[in-house]
């Protein structure tokens, strides 16, 4: 079978790939030859591969003594047991300038919205100290009840650099369908977007939103936005609750805190589809989604700063987060 396309020798020379491979090889004085033997070391040597990735992605953060804990156990092993790190720390304190374009986003209508990593960065500050207003810690759940947009990923961020666990569905999801997902995680505080744009049609949320909260003892707080069509939600006022608005992205400067949190801390609680019964949730760690999200980034795509990537996905599908 031939091969519908292949890379040119220039672009395999210059690539992350490449560079990973010399390194391995010349840290351990070993020869790996091309890409199927540096797979094959990254299987037989995992404790030197990950540290090598660790480090050459420079990721922010403390590694421990230990990279891999009973390799020989599933379930049971544990990569980087002592090591510290943040997801939300190593997304947010990089080298992009303030005004460099970290977001793009284009909705039903057509209409583009970019936020800079300036932005970025005083908005998940402002949506932190909203969720520290509402008691939330590490470890606490935020449910966010989102739509594909910078709010969701500034929600998320917030949620992340508290140590607290964020865990998400989508609009299109209905309210017994939020109930058997939020109703195993027990969230603290709801993250909603009004309204959403569908098949050119604008659908108000108030009301799912209402009865997923008044079904829900754990949420005290709601946080919510306008969503696609500007709505203002102030129908919240009858829920035995706090309701706070979160208008959006924001400039104003406001200091970021990160949690210390270990590298086998909760991040993301993630729902099976549940064609088999009510969803099994699925648990990953602050650690592991980061390093394995940023080798498949940097080595497998190649990603460089100031490129973009597009993923076309829910919040509620494992690839958005």
């Amino acid at each position: 079978m031939n091969p519908i396309w292949n890379p040119k020798q220039e672009f395999v020379l210059q690539s992350r790939m490449e560079h990973l491979r010399q390194r391995i090889s010349s840290e351990n004085s070993i020869i790996l030859k091309d890409y199927s033997e540096l797979h094959k070391f990254s299987i037989e040597d995992q404790e030197t591969f990950w540290r090598t990735i660790w480090e050459d992605m420079e990721l922010q953060g403390v590694q421990g003594e230990v990279a891999l804990e009973n390799p020989q156990l599933m379930p049971g092993a544990k990569f980087f047991p002592k090591g510290r790190i943040n997801f939300a720390k190593n997304c947010l304190i990089n080298d992009q300038a303030n005004e460099g374009v970290a977001i793009i986003a284009h909705d039903e209508t057509g209409l583009r919205r970019e936020l800079s990593w300036g932005e970025l960065r005083t908005s998940v500050a402002s949506f932190q100290k909203m969720l520290m207003e509402a008691g939330v810690q590490a470890s606490d759940v935020v449910g966010g009840y989102v739509a594909n947009g910078p709010e969701a990923v500034i929600a998320a961020l917030a949620t992340l650099s508290l140590g607290a666990i964020w865990t998400a569905c989508s609009p299109d999801f209905g309210v017994q369908g939020i109930l058997d997902r939020f109703g195993q995680t027990k969230p603290k505080v709801i993250v909603a977007g009004c309204s959403v744009r569908y098949n050119k049609k604008p659908i108000d949320l108030t009301e799912r939103i209402i009865e997923i909260c008044q079904k829900m003892p754990s949420v005290t707080h709601l946080i919510h936005f306008p969503g696609a069509e500007a709505l203002e939600g102030s129908e919240f006022s009858k829920l035995q609750l706090t309701a706070l608005k979160f208008s959006g992205p924001v400039t104003l400067e406001t200091e970021l805190v990160f949690e210390d949190t270990s590298f086998l801390h909760p991040s993301f609680i993630l729902y099976s589809s549940g064609t088999t019964g009510k969803p099994k949730c699925i648990l990953h760690s602050h650690g592991g989604s980061l390093i394995q999200l940023v080798k498949e980034h940097q080595y497998h795509l190649d990603l460089r700063a100031n490129e973009r990537l597009f993923f076309y996905t829910t919040c509620g599908w494992m690839m958005w987060n």
